[in-house]
Protein backbone atom coordinates (compact mmCIF):
# COMPACT_ATOMS: atom_id res chain seq x y z
CA UNK A 1 0.00 0.00 0.00
CA UNK A 2 2.89 2.71 0.96
CA UNK A 3 5.54 2.10 -2.06
CA UNK A 4 8.79 3.36 -2.17
CA UNK A 5 9.08 4.28 1.91
CA UNK A 6 11.94 2.99 4.38
CA UNK A 7 9.69 0.57 6.26
CA UNK A 8 10.86 1.72 10.03
CA UNK A 9 12.15 5.12 10.57
CA UNK A 10 12.26 5.82 14.20
CA UNK A 11 14.14 4.91 16.92
CA UNK A 12 14.25 4.48 20.79
CA UNK A 13 15.92 3.00 23.05
CA UNK A 14 15.70 2.34 26.98
CA UNK A 15 17.74 -0.45 28.73
CA UNK A 16 19.80 -1.51 26.11
CA UNK A 17 16.39 -2.22 23.43
CA UNK A 18 16.69 -1.42 20.17
CA UNK A 19 13.02 -0.49 19.62
CA UNK A 20 12.13 0.42 15.45
CA UNK A 21 8.76 1.88 14.30
CA UNK A 22 7.37 1.30 10.95
CA UNK A 23 5.12 -0.53 8.45
CA UNK A 24 4.97 -4.32 8.20
CA UNK A 25 6.54 -5.14 4.53
CA UNK A 26 6.27 -8.84 4.41
CA UNK A 27 3.21 -11.21 5.23
CA UNK A 28 5.55 -12.92 8.13
CA UNK A 29 5.71 -9.27 10.00
CA UNK A 30 1.66 -9.04 9.67
CA UNK A 31 1.24 -12.88 11.07
CA UNK A 32 3.61 -11.86 13.90
CA UNK A 33 1.76 -8.80 14.21
CA UNK A 34 -1.77 -10.99 14.83
CA UNK A 35 -0.70 -13.80 17.09
CA UNK A 36 0.92 -10.28 19.51
CA UNK A 37 -2.55 -9.15 19.31
CA UNK A 38 -4.42 -13.07 20.09
CA UNK A 39 -1.86 -13.34 23.19
CA UNK A 40 -2.95 -9.62 24.43
CA UNK A 41 -6.62 -9.91 23.78
CA UNK A 42 -7.37 -13.98 24.00
CA UNK A 43 -4.70 -15.16 26.33
CA UNK A 44 -4.59 -12.30 28.30
CA UNK A 45 -7.54 -10.18 28.39
CA UNK A 46 -9.98 -13.64 28.14
CA UNK A 47 -11.28 -12.19 24.95
CA UNK A 48 -13.56 -13.99 22.87
CA UNK A 49 -11.84 -14.04 18.96
CA UNK A 50 -14.02 -15.91 15.69
CA UNK A 51 -10.36 -16.67 14.24
CA UNK A 52 -9.74 -19.64 12.03
CA UNK A 53 -6.33 -20.31 12.91
CA UNK A 54 -4.95 -20.79 16.50
CA UNK A 55 -3.56 -18.10 18.12
CA UNK A 56 -3.86 -15.59 15.41
CA UNK A 57 -6.15 -13.15 15.88
CA UNK A 58 -7.31 -12.04 12.40
CA UNK A 59 -10.47 -10.56 10.46
CA UNK A 60 -11.99 -9.64 6.76
CA UNK A 61 -10.23 -6.31 7.82
CA UNK A 62 -6.45 -7.28 8.04
CA UNK A 63 -6.20 -7.63 4.06
CA UNK A 64 -7.00 -4.36 3.39
CA UNK A 65 -5.45 -2.58 6.70
CA UNK A 66 -1.21 -1.52 6.86
CA UNK A 67 0.35 -3.11 10.20
CA UNK A 68 2.18 -0.05 12.04
CA UNK A 69 4.55 -2.46 14.13
CA UNK A 70 7.19 -1.69 16.58
CA UNK A 71 9.94 -4.12 17.17
CA UNK A 72 12.53 -5.15 19.07
CA UNK A 73 15.39 -5.69 17.18
CA UNK A 74 17.68 -7.00 19.34
CA UNK A 75 15.29 -9.46 20.65
CA UNK A 76 14.09 -9.97 16.86
CA UNK A 77 10.18 -10.07 17.77
CA UNK A 78 7.65 -7.18 17.21
CA UNK A 79 6.52 -5.83 20.49
CA UNK A 80 3.53 -3.58 19.36
CA UNK A 81 1.47 -2.39 16.99
CA UNK A 82 -1.66 -0.70 15.65
CA UNK A 83 -3.72 -1.84 12.20
CA UNK A 84 -4.43 1.68 10.13
CA UNK A 85 -7.59 1.30 7.72
CA UNK A 86 -7.21 4.49 5.30
CA UNK A 87 -10.16 6.09 3.64
CA UNK A 88 -9.80 4.19 0.20
CA UNK A 89 -9.19 0.93 1.86
CA UNK A 90 -12.58 1.41 4.02
CA UNK A 91 -14.37 1.56 0.72
CA UNK A 92 -12.91 -1.25 -0.70
CA UNK A 93 -13.57 -3.40 2.42
CA UNK A 94 -17.15 -1.51 2.58
CA UNK A 95 -16.94 0.44 5.66
CA UNK A 96 -14.82 1.01 8.51
CA UNK A 97 -14.83 -1.35 11.73
CA UNK A 98 -16.52 1.48 13.67
CA UNK A 99 -19.71 1.36 11.59
CA UNK A 100 -20.36 -2.61 13.04
CA UNK A 101 -20.60 -0.79 16.12
CA UNK A 102 -22.06 2.98 15.59
CA UNK A 103 -23.93 4.83 12.75
CA UNK A 104 -21.33 7.09 11.26
CA UNK A 105 -23.58 9.18 9.30
CA UNK A 106 -22.82 12.47 10.77
CA UNK A 107 -19.00 11.99 9.59
CA UNK A 108 -19.61 11.58 6.24
CA UNK A 109 -18.00 14.73 4.81
CA UNK A 110 -15.16 13.51 6.80
CA UNK A 111 -14.22 10.34 5.28
CA UNK A 112 -12.06 11.09 2.22
CA UNK A 113 -9.79 12.74 5.03
CA UNK A 114 -10.98 9.96 7.96
CA UNK A 115 -7.80 6.72 8.89
CA UNK A 116 -9.56 4.39 11.29
CA UNK A 117 -6.83 2.65 13.93
CA UNK A 118 -7.62 -0.23 15.82
CA UNK A 119 -6.24 -3.71 17.33
CA UNK A 120 -3.79 -1.76 19.46
CA UNK A 121 -1.70 -3.92 21.55
CA UNK A 122 1.43 -3.71 22.87
CA UNK A 123 3.75 -6.89 24.65
CA UNK A 124 3.54 -7.20 28.49
CA UNK A 125 6.94 -6.72 28.97
CA UNK A 126 7.31 -3.37 27.06
CA UNK A 127 4.09 -1.00 28.72
CA UNK A 128 6.74 1.39 30.10
CA UNK A 129 6.20 4.57 27.62
CA UNK A 130 8.69 4.19 25.12
CA UNK A 131 6.55 1.73 22.85
CA UNK A 132 3.70 3.60 22.32
CA UNK A 133 5.33 6.88 21.93
CA UNK A 134 7.21 5.16 18.87
CA UNK A 135 3.58 3.75 18.02
CA UNK A 136 1.74 7.44 18.35
CA UNK A 137 4.86 9.10 16.41
CA UNK A 138 4.66 6.34 13.40
CA UNK A 139 0.64 7.23 13.69
CA UNK A 140 1.79 10.74 13.33
CA UNK A 141 3.92 10.23 10.20
CA UNK A 142 1.97 8.02 8.32
CA UNK A 143 -1.22 11.17 8.62
CA UNK A 144 1.72 13.93 7.98
CA UNK A 145 2.75 11.74 5.16
CA UNK A 146 -0.83 11.17 2.99
CA UNK A 147 -1.92 13.99 4.19
CA UNK A 148 -5.21 12.77 6.12
CA UNK A 149 -7.00 15.19 8.61
CA UNK A 150 -8.68 12.81 11.12
CA UNK A 151 -7.82 9.67 13.24
CA UNK A 152 -11.12 7.68 14.96
CA UNK A 153 -11.11 4.20 16.36
CA UNK A 154 -13.40 2.75 19.03
CA UNK A 155 -12.27 2.68 22.77
CA UNK A 156 -12.78 -0.63 24.69
CA UNK A 157 -13.51 -0.33 28.59
CA UNK A 158 -14.10 -3.25 30.80
CA UNK A 159 -17.73 -4.84 31.25
CA UNK A 160 -16.62 -7.06 34.67
CA UNK A 161 -18.28 -4.75 36.88
CA UNK A 162 -21.45 -4.76 34.58
CA UNK A 163 -20.84 -1.21 33.30
CA UNK A 164 -20.36 1.03 35.72
CA UNK A 165 -16.89 1.83 35.35
CA UNK A 166 -17.80 2.31 31.28
CA UNK A 167 -20.71 4.45 32.14
CA UNK A 168 -18.51 6.94 34.53
CA UNK A 169 -15.62 7.05 32.05
CA UNK A 170 -18.15 8.41 29.58
CA UNK A 171 -19.75 11.33 31.92
CA UNK A 172 -16.02 12.35 32.62
CA UNK A 173 -15.07 12.43 29.15
CA UNK A 174 -18.80 14.16 28.40
CA UNK A 175 -18.18 16.51 30.43
CA UNK A 176 -14.84 18.41 28.72
CA UNK A 177 -14.59 16.17 25.33
CA UNK A 178 -17.87 15.86 23.48
CA UNK A 179 -18.38 16.91 20.15
CA UNK A 180 -20.18 19.43 18.52
CA UNK A 181 -23.95 17.86 17.78
CA UNK A 182 -23.08 17.63 14.45
CA UNK A 183 -20.38 15.15 14.60
CA UNK A 184 -22.45 12.92 16.94
CA UNK A 185 -22.34 9.17 15.98
CA UNK A 186 -24.48 6.68 17.57
CA UNK A 187 -24.14 3.03 18.88
CA UNK A 188 -26.11 0.52 17.07
CA UNK A 189 -26.50 -1.17 20.70
CA UNK A 190 -26.92 1.89 23.71
CA UNK A 191 -25.28 1.10 26.70
CA UNK A 192 -28.42 2.14 29.47
CA UNK A 193 -26.99 4.66 31.24
CA UNK A 194 -29.93 5.91 33.46
CA UNK A 195 -28.94 2.33 35.39
CA UNK A 196 -25.87 2.50 35.84
CA UNK A 197 -23.48 4.58 38.35
CA UNK A 198 -21.78 7.77 36.81
CA UNK A 199 -19.29 7.97 39.56
CA UNK A 200 -17.14 5.07 39.63
CA UNK A 201 -14.08 5.89 40.50
CA UNK A 202 -11.12 4.96 38.24
CA UNK A 203 -8.89 3.14 40.00
CA UNK A 204 -5.58 3.68 38.64
CA UNK A 205 -5.95 7.26 38.50
CA UNK A 206 -5.26 7.14 34.97
CA UNK A 207 -5.62 10.01 32.38
CA UNK A 208 -8.32 9.51 29.44
CA UNK A 209 -7.19 9.80 26.50
CA UNK A 210 -7.72 13.46 24.65
CA UNK A 211 -9.59 12.45 22.22
CA UNK A 212 -13.25 13.69 21.32
CA UNK A 213 -16.01 11.70 22.26
CA UNK A 214 -18.38 11.18 19.84
CA UNK A 215 -21.55 9.62 21.86
CA UNK A 216 -23.35 7.51 23.94
CA UNK A 217 -21.13 3.87 24.68
CA UNK A 218 -22.36 0.85 22.70
CA UNK A 219 -23.90 -2.02 25.15
CA UNK A 220 -21.00 -4.78 24.65
CA UNK A 221 -18.48 -5.96 22.44
CA UNK A 222 -19.30 -9.86 22.37
CA UNK A 223 -15.50 -11.22 21.69
CA UNK A 224 -14.04 -8.67 24.35
CA UNK A 225 -16.52 -8.37 26.71
CA UNK A 226 -16.18 -4.31 27.27
CA UNK A 227 -18.11 -1.24 26.12
CA UNK A 228 -16.91 0.66 23.23
CA UNK A 229 -16.68 4.51 23.07
CA UNK A 230 -16.32 5.85 19.74
CA UNK A 231 -13.42 8.51 19.93
CA UNK A 232 -11.87 10.79 17.21
CA UNK A 233 -9.23 12.69 16.90
CA UNK A 234 -7.52 15.09 14.97
CA UNK A 235 -4.19 14.33 13.93
CA UNK A 236 -2.61 16.92 15.99
CA UNK A 237 -3.75 15.51 19.24
CA UNK A 238 -1.75 12.63 18.31
CA UNK A 239 1.46 14.00 18.67
CA UNK A 240 1.07 17.78 19.07
CA UNK A 241 4.90 18.25 18.43
CA UNK A 242 5.07 16.35 15.12
CA UNK A 243 2.20 17.21 13.52
CA UNK A 244 0.31 20.91 14.01
CA UNK A 245 -3.09 20.87 13.15
CA UNK A 246 -4.30 21.07 9.71
CA UNK A 247 -7.91 22.34 10.45
CA UNK A 248 -10.57 22.56 7.81
CA UNK A 249 -12.19 25.56 6.23
CA UNK A 250 -15.07 26.80 8.12
CA UNK A 251 -18.74 26.25 7.18
CA UNK A 252 -19.23 29.79 6.19
CA UNK A 253 -15.89 29.48 4.13
CA UNK A 254 -16.71 26.94 1.95
CA UNK A 255 -19.93 28.46 0.91
CA UNK A 256 -18.65 31.37 -0.08
CA UNK A 257 -16.12 29.00 -2.30
CA UNK A 258 -18.85 27.59 -3.60
CA UNK A 259 -20.66 30.79 -4.43
CA UNK A 260 -17.85 32.09 -6.22
CA UNK A 261 -17.26 29.06 -7.70
CA UNK A 262 -21.08 29.13 -9.48
CA UNK A 263 -19.80 32.63 -10.51
CA UNK A 264 -16.86 32.26 -11.47
CA UNK A 265 -17.52 29.16 -14.07
CA UNK A 266 -20.89 30.87 -15.42
CA UNK A 267 -18.77 34.39 -16.11
CA UNK A 268 -15.95 31.69 -17.65
CA UNK A 269 -19.50 30.08 -20.01
CA UNK A 270 -20.45 33.52 -20.58
CA UNK A 271 -16.79 34.96 -22.13
CA UNK A 272 -16.46 31.61 -24.34
CA UNK A 273 -20.07 31.84 -25.97
CA UNK A 274 -19.33 35.86 -25.84
CA UNK A 275 -15.91 37.06 -26.04
CA UNK A 276 -14.33 33.98 -27.53
CA UNK A 277 -15.62 34.40 -30.84
CA UNK A 278 -14.34 38.21 -31.01
CA UNK A 279 -10.74 37.55 -30.05
CA UNK A 280 -7.89 37.11 -31.65
CA UNK A 281 -6.10 33.68 -30.47
CA UNK A 282 -3.43 35.05 -28.45
CA UNK A 283 -5.94 36.83 -26.94
CA UNK A 284 -8.19 33.91 -26.19
CA UNK A 285 -4.89 32.18 -24.58
CA UNK A 286 -4.70 35.29 -22.17
CA UNK A 287 -8.77 35.29 -21.27
CA UNK A 288 -8.19 31.17 -20.22
CA UNK A 289 -4.85 31.56 -17.99
CA UNK A 290 -6.46 34.34 -16.25
CA UNK A 291 -9.92 32.87 -15.25
CA UNK A 292 -7.58 29.46 -14.76
CA UNK A 293 -5.67 31.63 -12.02
CA UNK A 294 -8.42 32.90 -10.71
CA UNK A 295 -9.95 29.55 -10.47
CA UNK A 296 -7.14 28.53 -8.36
CA UNK A 297 -7.44 31.52 -6.31
CA UNK A 298 -11.01 30.47 -5.58
CA UNK A 299 -10.28 27.15 -4.54
CA UNK A 300 -7.31 28.28 -2.15
CA UNK A 301 -4.99 26.82 -4.34
CA UNK A 302 -1.38 28.39 -4.47
CA UNK A 303 0.06 28.15 -7.73
CA UNK A 304 4.15 27.70 -6.95
CA UNK A 305 6.09 27.45 -10.63
CA UNK A 306 9.54 25.94 -10.63
CA UNK A 307 12.56 24.47 -12.94
CA UNK A 308 13.17 25.19 -16.63
CA UNK A 309 10.93 27.53 -18.48
CA UNK A 310 7.99 25.92 -20.92
CA UNK A 311 9.26 25.47 -24.44
CA UNK A 312 6.66 26.86 -27.13
CA UNK A 313 5.52 24.20 -29.01
CA UNK A 314 6.57 21.46 -26.38
CA UNK A 315 4.57 18.57 -25.79
CA UNK A 316 3.98 18.81 -21.67
CA UNK A 317 3.66 15.40 -20.28
CA UNK A 318 2.32 15.00 -16.90
CA UNK A 319 1.54 12.98 -14.14
CA UNK A 320 -2.13 13.01 -13.23
CA UNK A 321 -3.85 13.65 -10.03
CA UNK A 322 -6.95 16.01 -10.00
CA UNK A 323 -9.60 17.10 -12.50
CA UNK A 324 -8.32 20.50 -11.06
CA UNK A 325 -4.64 19.79 -12.73
CA UNK A 326 -5.74 20.77 -16.23
CA UNK A 327 -6.25 24.64 -14.44
CA UNK A 328 -2.84 24.44 -12.97
CA UNK A 329 -1.10 23.94 -16.00
CA UNK A 330 -3.54 26.53 -18.03
CA UNK A 331 -2.50 28.97 -15.42
CA UNK A 332 1.22 28.06 -15.58
CA UNK A 333 0.94 28.01 -19.84
CA UNK A 334 -1.89 27.72 -21.49
CA UNK A 335 -2.06 24.85 -23.41
CA UNK A 336 -4.65 22.63 -25.19
CA UNK A 337 -5.21 19.03 -23.97
CA UNK A 338 -5.96 15.33 -24.65
CA UNK A 339 -8.51 14.02 -22.50
CA UNK A 340 -10.63 10.90 -22.21
CA UNK A 341 -14.07 11.25 -24.05
CA UNK A 342 -16.29 11.23 -20.70
CA UNK A 343 -15.10 14.37 -19.59
CA UNK A 344 -16.78 15.86 -22.30
CA UNK A 345 -20.06 14.59 -20.95
CA UNK A 346 -19.42 16.36 -17.76
CA UNK A 347 -21.81 19.11 -16.46
CA UNK A 348 -20.63 22.46 -17.64
CA UNK A 349 -16.26 21.63 -17.57
CA UNK A 350 -17.16 19.59 -19.96
CA UNK A 351 -18.82 21.85 -22.31
CA UNK A 352 -15.63 24.53 -20.74
CA UNK A 353 -13.00 22.09 -21.55
CA UNK A 354 -14.72 21.92 -25.30
CA UNK A 355 -14.51 25.31 -26.18
CA UNK A 356 -11.23 25.75 -24.95
CA UNK A 357 -9.01 23.39 -27.39
CA UNK A 358 -9.34 20.05 -25.47
CA UNK A 359 -9.15 16.88 -27.82
CA UNK A 360 -11.26 13.98 -26.74
CA UNK A 361 -9.68 10.80 -27.32
CA UNK A 362 -11.63 7.46 -27.77
CA UNK A 363 -9.88 4.48 -26.18
CA UNK A 364 -9.79 1.83 -28.00
CA UNK A 365 -10.02 3.03 -31.97
CA UNK A 366 -6.63 3.53 -33.62
CA UNK A 367 -8.58 4.97 -36.91
CA UNK A 368 -9.83 7.70 -34.36
CA UNK A 369 -6.41 8.14 -32.39
CA UNK A 370 -4.69 9.06 -36.38
CA UNK A 371 -6.93 11.88 -36.21
CA UNK A 372 -5.83 12.97 -32.70
CA UNK A 373 -2.10 12.44 -33.66
CA UNK A 374 -2.45 15.00 -36.62
CA UNK A 375 -4.98 17.32 -34.64
CA UNK A 376 -1.74 17.16 -32.00
CA UNK A 377 0.82 17.88 -34.37
CA UNK A 378 -0.47 20.35 -36.03
CA UNK A 379 -0.84 22.45 -32.99
CA UNK A 380 2.33 21.42 -32.11
CA UNK A 381 3.91 23.47 -35.61
CA UNK A 382 1.76 26.24 -34.61
CA UNK A 383 3.71 26.78 -31.81
CA UNK A 384 0.99 25.87 -29.42
CA UNK A 385 1.75 23.59 -26.60
CA UNK A 386 -0.36 20.09 -25.73
CA UNK A 387 -0.77 18.91 -22.64
CA UNK A 388 -1.18 15.13 -21.85
CA UNK A 389 -1.27 13.02 -18.82
CA UNK A 390 0.46 9.71 -20.65
CA UNK A 391 -1.03 7.56 -17.08
CA UNK A 392 -4.19 7.39 -17.83
CA UNK A 393 -5.86 7.66 -15.25
CA UNK A 394 -5.08 9.52 -11.60
CA UNK A 395 -3.18 8.62 -8.33
CA UNK A 396 -3.21 10.43 -5.19
CA UNK A 397 -0.16 12.25 -6.54
CA UNK A 398 2.63 9.73 -3.86
CA UNK A 399 3.83 7.66 -6.62
CA UNK A 400 3.41 7.51 -10.92
CA UNK A 401 2.09 4.65 -13.00
CA UNK A 402 3.29 3.60 -16.35
CA UNK A 403 3.34 6.39 -18.99
CA UNK A 404 1.76 4.89 -22.18
CA UNK A 405 3.81 5.29 -24.40
CA UNK A 406 1.19 5.48 -27.85
CA UNK A 407 0.22 9.19 -26.50
CA UNK A 408 3.74 10.68 -27.43
CA UNK A 409 3.74 9.55 -30.95
CA UNK A 410 2.66 13.03 -32.55
CA UNK A 411 5.71 14.87 -30.65
CA UNK A 412 7.75 11.56 -32.04
CA UNK A 413 6.80 12.16 -35.49
CA UNK A 414 6.65 16.16 -35.96
CA UNK A 415 9.77 16.06 -34.21
CA UNK A 416 8.84 18.33 -31.54
CA UNK A 417 10.08 18.42 -27.75
CA UNK A 418 8.74 16.37 -24.87
CA UNK A 419 8.73 18.47 -21.65
CA UNK A 420 7.99 16.99 -18.51
CA UNK A 421 5.74 18.37 -15.70
CA UNK A 422 5.80 16.99 -12.12
CA UNK A 423 2.50 18.56 -10.02
CA UNK A 424 2.52 18.14 -6.59
CA UNK A 425 -0.35 19.48 -3.99
CA UNK A 426 1.08 19.82 -0.60
CA UNK A 427 -0.18 21.71 2.79
CA UNK A 428 1.04 25.04 3.72
CA UNK A 429 3.91 23.25 6.01
CA UNK A 430 4.95 21.12 3.11
CA UNK A 431 3.06 17.98 3.82
CA UNK A 432 1.68 15.76 0.91
CA UNK A 433 -1.88 16.56 0.84
CA UNK A 434 -4.28 14.18 -0.77
CA UNK A 435 -7.51 16.68 -0.78
CA UNK A 436 -7.18 17.73 -4.55
CA UNK A 437 -6.82 13.31 -4.99
CA UNK A 438 -9.60 12.74 -7.87
CA UNK A 439 -9.00 8.67 -7.19
CA UNK A 440 -11.02 5.33 -6.45
CA UNK A 441 -14.72 5.48 -6.26
CA UNK A 442 -14.81 9.34 -5.45
CA UNK A 443 -17.27 11.73 -7.39
CA UNK A 444 -16.45 14.68 -9.16
CA UNK A 445 -18.04 16.54 -6.38
CA UNK A 446 -16.56 14.67 -3.51
CA UNK A 447 -13.17 15.53 -5.21
CA UNK A 448 -14.63 19.23 -5.52
CA UNK A 449 -15.76 19.20 -1.67
CA UNK A 450 -12.25 18.14 -0.50
CA UNK A 451 -10.41 20.71 -2.27
CA UNK A 452 -12.99 23.07 -0.70
CA UNK A 453 -12.36 21.84 2.44
CA UNK A 454 -8.67 22.42 2.95
CA UNK A 455 -8.01 25.34 4.43
CA UNK A 456 -5.10 26.45 1.82
CA UNK A 457 -2.96 24.43 -0.61
CA UNK A 458 0.08 24.65 -2.80
CA UNK A 459 0.00 23.47 -6.26
CA UNK A 460 3.50 22.85 -7.43
CA UNK A 461 4.38 22.52 -10.55
CA UNK A 462 8.54 21.60 -11.30
CA UNK A 463 8.99 21.43 -15.00
CA UNK A 464 12.18 19.51 -16.02
CA UNK A 465 14.23 20.40 -19.24
CA UNK A 466 12.81 19.59 -22.70
CA UNK A 467 13.55 16.31 -24.00
CA UNK A 468 14.59 16.44 -27.93
CA UNK A 469 13.18 13.91 -29.81
CA UNK A 470 15.71 13.03 -31.95
CA UNK A 471 15.81 11.07 -35.10
CA UNK A 472 16.21 7.51 -34.37
CA UNK A 473 14.22 8.13 -30.69
CA UNK A 474 11.29 5.79 -30.25
CA UNK A 475 8.23 6.54 -27.87
CA UNK A 476 9.00 3.98 -25.67
CA UNK A 477 12.13 5.58 -24.76
CA UNK A 478 10.92 8.94 -24.87
CA UNK A 479 8.24 7.87 -22.34
CA UNK A 480 10.60 6.54 -20.08
CA UNK A 481 12.97 9.43 -20.03
CA UNK A 482 9.89 11.54 -18.95
CA UNK A 483 8.35 9.57 -16.16
CA UNK A 484 11.72 9.01 -14.73
CA UNK A 485 12.03 13.19 -14.51
CA UNK A 486 8.43 13.27 -13.50
CA UNK A 487 9.40 10.84 -10.77
CA UNK A 488 12.66 12.09 -9.34
CA UNK A 489 11.16 15.89 -9.13
CA UNK A 490 7.43 14.23 -7.18
CA UNK A 491 10.25 12.27 -4.77
CA UNK A 492 8.63 8.96 -5.83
Amino acid sequence: MLENRQPRQDTAARKGRNLHVGLATCETEILEAQKLRYRVFADEMGARLPTRTPGVDRDIYDPFCEHLIVRDEDAGRIVGTYRILSPSAARRVGGYYSENEFDLTRLQHLRPRLVEIGRSCIDADYRSGAVIALLWGGLARYMQENGYDYLVGCASVSMADGGHAAASLYNRLRDKHLAPTEYHVFPRCPLPMSALRSDHADDQGRRPLRATLHGTPRLMNGQEQTADLRTQEQASAAAPVVLPAIAPTPPLVRAWRYLRLTLHLLQGAATLALVYPLCKPTTRLSLRQRWSRRLLVILGLRLQLEGAPIAPGAMLVANHISWVDIFVINAASPSAFVSKAEVRSWPLIGWLAARNDTIFLRRGSRGHARIINAEIAALLDAGRNVAIFPEGTTTDGSHVLHFHAALLQPAVASGHAVQPLALRYRNPDGSHSRAPAYDGELSLGQCTANIIAARELVARVTVSAPIETAEGIDRRSLAQQARAAVMRDIGA
